[in-house]
C-alpha cells in the first residue's frame, strides 16, 4: 500500500463537477452555484452541526489566504486574500464547509481556488 499523497489543483467548476456539492436550502453566505442554490455550511451552530456528522471525507473547507499573486506596489492590483477550498475539516481562517456527495480520495489532496 502506497502512502504517497497526489496533490491536485482543478479549476473550480472541475471540482464541482466531479464531487457534487450538496445544497444547504438555508444557505446563505460564501458559495452559491446559482441564484439561488448556495452550497455553503456555515462555520458555526446550527450548519456546524450539518458538517460535523458527515463522513470526513465527504467534507471540504472554504478557508480565506493571502493571494500569492498580491502585489503591493501596485495600487490598482488584485485582492490581497483569495478563497480556496480543500479536502477535510479545518479550523483556521475557515469561512465554511461545503459537503460533497462524492469522497475525497485517501490519496489524493485537493486545493481549489474560487473567486
Amino acid at each position: 500500500m502506497s502512502n504517497v499523497i497526489t496533490s491536485k489543483t482543478p479549476e473550480f467548476d472541475e471540482w464541482l463537477e466531479e464531487f457534487k456539492p450538496v445544497i444547504n436550502p438555508q444557505g446563505d453566505e460564501c458559495i452559491f452555484i446559482s441564484d439561488k442554490d448556495c452550497i455553503t455550511f456555515g462555520a458555526y451552530s446550527p450548519e456546524l452541526e450539518d458538517a460535523l456528522k458527515t463522513k470526513p471525507d465527504c467534507v471540504w473547507t472554504i478557508v480565506e489566504a493571502e493571494n500569492p499573486d498580491y502585489d503591493t506596489e501596485d495600487e490598482d492590483d488584485i485582492d490581497v486574500t483569495l478563497w480556496v477550498i480543500s479536502d477535510g475539516y479545518s479550523w483556521v481562517n475557515r469561512l465554511g464547509y461545503i459537503i460533497t456527495d462524492k469522497p475525497c480520495p485517501k490519496d489524493e489532496s485537493f486545493e481549489i481556488t474560487y473567486g
